[in-house]
C-alpha cells in the first residue's frame, strides 16, 4: 500500500505485476523488484516532486504471495517449497528445506530465473524481496559461492539474498580429501564440513611411527589449475601452539618418513617379524 499526504490520488493498494512492477496515477509504471522499501519511496517522492512542493510518501507491504523455490543437493529434504507470507531468502530456503546434511559442503550455487538488480539492504526493509545484496545477478548466471572463503559480512550478504519463483539453490556436498605415506590407513575419506587436518588424521587412524609430523603436506588446487603447498606443523597444531587447518574438497595430505624414526621403525619391525615366524615354526612344529 502507498501513502502520500495531500495527494489522494496516491493512496492505493497496488498489485506488483509478474514483471516486478506497479502502476500508479501520474507516475506510470514503477520498478520494485528487488528493492529496498526505503528506495522505492525515494523515488516515488522524487516523481510525485514533479506534481507537488515537498511531497511525503510511505510504502508498505501488506502481503507476500506464495513462492515456489527448488533447494537442491546436500539439504535434508531437497525439493520444491512453497513459502507465503515473508519474504524469502537464501538462508530461508535452505532452513524450509530442513537444513543442510552433514555430507553438504561450503559451496552454495544460487540460479535465478530472471535478471534483475539486488541493492544493498541497508536503506530499509526489502519491498518485494528478501534483504538484498550488493551486484547484480545476470538472467540465468549461477551464482556459486564458497561460503568458507567469505568474510562475515559478505557471507551474510550472500544468505540473505532474495529469492523468487522459480529460483533454484542447490547446495553441494563437501567432496573428499585423501591422505597418503606415513598413515595407518591412508585412501580417500569423504570430506564433512568444516573438517580440520585434526580430523582428518583421526579419520585415517592416526600417523604411522616413522610419520615426519612437524612438515605434513597438503596439496591443493589453486587458480587456474595450479597445484598449492602448504605446509604445516602438525606438532604445533596437536599442542595448541598453532591453528588447525581447515580442509577443502581434493585437498592431498601426504606425510613423508623421518629418517630418525626409520632406523628404529624398521628395527622394530624385523623383530616383530622373527618373532611372528618364529611362533608360527614352533606351532606348526608342536602340531
Amino acid at each position: 500500500s502507498i501513502r502520500a499526504f495531500d495527494f489522494d490520488q496516491l493512496n492505493q493498494r497496488v498489485r506488483v505485476e509478474s514483471d516486478g512492477t506497479v502502476r500508479l496515477p501520474l507516475l506510470d509504471t514503477v520498478t520494485v523488484a528487488g528493492r529496498t522499501l526505503h528506495d522505492v519511496e525515494q523515488e516515488l517522492t522524487r516523481r510525485l516532486g514533479d506534481y507537488m512542493y515537498d511531497p511525503h510518501v510511505s510504502v508498505f507491504v501488506e502481503e507476500y504471495r506464495s513462492q515456489q523455490v527448488s533447494v537442491e543437493g546436500a539439504v535434508q529434504k531437497p525439493g520444491l517449497i512453497n513459502e507465503t507470507g515473508r519474504n524469502l531468502t537464501v538462508l530461508d530456503s535452505i532452513a524450509a528445506a530442513g537444513g543442510m546434511t552433514p555430507e553438504a559442503g561450503t559451496v552454495i550455487t544460487f540460479l535465478p530465473t530472471s535478471s534483475r538488480r539486488l541493492t544493498n539492504a541497508a536503506g530499509g526493509d526489502p519491498a518485494c524481496s528478501g534483504a538484498a545484496a550488493r551486484d547484480e545477478v545476470a538472467d540465468d548466471t549461477p551464482l556459486v559461492v564458497n561460503t568458507a572463503e567469505l568474510d562475515d559480512d559478505t557471507r551474510r550478504a550472500f544468505f540473505s539474498l532474495p529469492v523468487r519463483e522459480g529460483d533454484v539453490v542447490r547446495v553441494q556436498t563437501a567432496g573428499n580429501f585423501y591422505t597418503t605415506g606415513w598413515f595407518d590407513k591412508p585412501g580417500a575419506y569423504p570430506l564433512h564440513a568444516g573438517l580440520t587436518l585434526r580430523a582428518a588424521v583421526a579419520e585415517a587412524e592416526g600417523f604411522s611411527f616413522p610419520a615426519k609430523t612437524d612438515d605434513v603436506h597438503i596439496y591443493r588446487a589453486g587458480p587456474n589449475g595450479k597445484t598449492q603447498l602448504l605446509r604445516v606443523n602438525y606438532d604445533q597444531i596437536a599442542a595448541l601452539k598453532a591453528p588447525d587447518v581447515v580442509l577443502r574438497d581434493g585437498d592431498v595430505v601426504d606425510v613423508a618418513g623421518s629418517g630418525a624414526k626409520m632406523v628404529p621403525w624398521a628395527a622394530y619391525k624385523f623383530l616383530t617379524t622373527v618373532v611372528h615366524i618364529g611362533y608360527k615354526a614352533a606351532t606348526g612344529s608342536a602340531a
